[in-house]
């Protein structure tokens, strides 16, 4: 019996889009998961709602900021 020698074949390399279709499923595997934290989901609902409150008081009282620019000039 003969020996054959070893022969060791070079494995092809993986294309680039795979491993980018592969990061950007993890990206938006990461992203999923930070938007349905409830921490996340509280402090947003709490943002929001001030913004609105703020965008409210704008609205209503449009001379608001030169109200309180009056009373902070010192005496």
């Amino acid at each position: 019996m003969k020996k054959h020698p070893l022969v060791r074949e070079l494995q092809p390399l993986a294309r680039p889009a795979i491993r980018r279709n592969n990061a950007v499923t993890a990206l938006w595997d990461r992203f999923a998961t930070a938007v349905t934290n409830s921490e996340f989901v509280t402090v947003a609902i709490f943002s929001a709602i001030g913004f609105l409150i703020t965008l409210n008081a704008m609205i209503y009282f449009p001379n608001l900021g030169a109200i309180v620019e009056q009373y902070n000039i010192l005496p």
